[in-house]
């Protein structure tokens, strides 16, 4: 579904998407990428709230199967509505400037790998999480979806 509006503005800066804005969103960061798309910490501009966007990987917005793909992982977490799982605001798709995205809550605090190489954990800080995970994962496993790709 395309978004009326939807705005990519680009500087000329080493990571184009850093200091744009895409519709009412400033961006300011990648803080993460993955094989299909890369996350960027983002405000809302008028509102003042933070935000994550995730882009689709420009290779891939031609391929309407993963466009498909893309904004049905977005449906499908709005539809689970579990604490352990982050909230879907917003999407755009622009096919003629290769941009597929959409718009989550940003989540602060440490990754857990980062939590792994500066500690270690014992089995009382292990457990809470690994059930929160099971928590989620059960959550997304009773509306008949398998997750495929866990990260710490």
């Amino acid at each position: 579904m395309d978004e009326p509006g939807a705005t990519f503005d680009q500087p000329a800066e080493s990571d184009p998407r850093v200091g744009a804005t895409l519709g009412p969103y400033r961006i300011f960061e990648c803080i993460g990428d993955g094989g299909m798309g890369q996350v960027y910490r983002a405000e809302h501009i008028q509102l003042q709230r933070p935000a994550a966007i995730k882009f689709l990987m420009p290779r891939f917005t031609v391929d309407q199967e993963a466009v498909s793909r893309f904004l049905e992982e977005a449906r499908t977490v709005n539809r689970v509505r579990h604490p352990n799982l982050i909230d879907i605001h917003d999407y755009f798709v622009e096919h003629d400037r290769a941009l597929v995205a959409y718009v989550m809550e940003l989540l602060t605090g440490r990754l857990l790998r980062d939590a792994m190489g500066a500690e270690t954990l014992g089995l009382a800080r292990i457990l809470p999480i690994a059930r929160q995970m099971a928590s989620a994962l059960q959550a997304v496993h009773a509306i008949g979806i398998v997750h495929r790709d866990l990260k710490p």
